[in-house]
């Protein structure tokens, strides 16, 4: 009987925390996948690496993956002095 209890008990618990964190991980994805996200990263990296490179950096599209701690950049083109592309990162085929 007391073993029953227990076992009920560190259910509930279990599916509880289990719950939590789904909701997290959804609530994440959802806010970092939503418009305002990705626009605000792209401003930053581009102005970031304008500034370092002293030519001015366009990004294509942001994929941020925070499960795989990942960043992928496409499309990035970073100008010459005369705004003519001076280099153009593609990902590989």
């Amino acid at each position: 009987m007391l073993w029953t209890r227990k076992f009920r008990i560190a259910t509930k618990i279990f599916l509880i925390v289990l719950l939590l964190l789904t909701s997290v991980v959804a609530l994440l994805h959802l806010a970092l996948t939503a418009g305002g996200v990705d626009q605000h990263l792209r401003n930053y990296i581009e102005a970031t690496l304008s500034r370092q490179l002293q030519r001015e950096v366009q990004v294509g599209k942001i994929t941020l993956s925070p499960f795989l701690i990942s960043l992928e950049l496409r499309d990035v083109v970073v100008k010459g002095p005369e705004a003519v592309p001076f280099s153009q990162l593609q990902p590989p085929e």
